[in-house]
Protein backbone atom coordinates (compact mmCIF):
# COMPACT_ATOMS: atom_id res chain seq x y z
CA UNK A 1 0.00 0.00 0.00
CA UNK A 2 1.03 3.71 -0.77
CA UNK A 3 1.79 5.99 2.01
CA UNK A 4 0.36 9.62 1.54
CA UNK A 5 1.13 12.15 3.76
CA UNK A 6 -1.97 14.41 5.78
CA UNK A 7 -4.92 15.37 3.94
CA UNK A 8 -5.51 18.01 6.69
CA UNK A 9 -3.49 21.53 5.94
CA UNK A 10 -1.79 23.13 9.03
CA UNK A 11 -2.73 26.16 10.07
CA UNK A 12 0.68 27.35 9.31
CA UNK A 13 0.15 26.25 5.63
CA UNK A 14 -2.87 27.54 4.71
CA UNK A 15 -1.55 30.80 6.44
CA UNK A 16 1.77 30.79 4.12
CA UNK A 17 -0.04 29.99 1.26
CA UNK A 18 -2.65 33.24 2.28
CA UNK A 19 0.39 35.30 2.28
CA UNK A 20 1.86 34.09 -0.64
CA UNK A 21 -1.83 35.08 -3.09
CA UNK A 22 -1.95 38.43 -1.19
CA UNK A 23 1.70 39.39 -1.91
CA UNK A 24 0.76 37.94 -5.70
CA UNK A 25 -1.97 40.02 -5.67
CA UNK A 26 -1.28 43.04 -4.29
CA UNK A 27 2.16 42.43 -7.15
CA UNK A 28 -0.53 42.27 -9.82
CA UNK A 29 -2.60 45.35 -8.93
CA UNK A 30 0.88 46.73 -9.17
CA UNK A 31 1.70 45.78 -12.41
CA UNK A 32 -1.95 46.73 -13.48
CA UNK A 33 -1.33 50.17 -11.83
CA UNK A 34 1.72 50.90 -14.16
CA UNK A 35 0.43 49.26 -16.80
CA UNK A 36 -2.30 52.22 -17.01
CA UNK A 37 -0.15 54.99 -17.15
CA UNK A 38 2.03 53.44 -19.52
CA UNK A 39 -1.14 53.37 -21.50
CA UNK A 40 -1.74 57.08 -20.77
CA UNK A 41 1.86 58.40 -21.87
CA UNK A 42 1.50 55.89 -25.16
CA UNK A 43 -2.08 57.50 -25.47
CA UNK A 44 -0.40 60.94 -25.17
CA UNK A 45 2.59 60.11 -27.53
CA UNK A 46 0.34 59.02 -30.38
CA UNK A 47 -1.92 61.86 -30.30
CA UNK A 48 0.82 64.41 -30.23
CA UNK A 49 2.31 62.28 -32.72
CA UNK A 50 -0.74 62.21 -34.82
CA UNK A 51 -0.59 66.18 -34.89
CA UNK A 52 2.82 66.37 -35.80
CA UNK A 53 2.89 64.20 -38.59
CA UNK A 54 -0.38 66.41 -40.38
CA UNK A 55 1.68 69.24 -39.69
CA UNK A 56 4.61 68.11 -41.59
CA UNK A 57 2.44 66.65 -44.20
CA UNK A 58 0.45 70.61 -44.60
CA UNK A 59 4.26 71.60 -44.50
CA UNK A 60 4.80 69.37 -47.64
CA UNK A 61 2.35 69.95 -49.34
CA UNK A 62 2.63 73.86 -49.47
CA UNK A 63 6.48 73.10 -50.54
CA UNK A 64 4.78 71.58 -53.36
CA UNK A 65 2.02 73.71 -54.10
CA UNK A 66 4.36 76.54 -53.78
CA UNK A 67 6.54 75.23 -56.34
CA UNK A 68 3.87 73.93 -58.85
Amino acid sequence: MIKRGPTTFSVTKVAKAGLVASAALQKILDLEKEVSKLRHHVSALSKRNHLLQKEADGRKKEEVDGWG
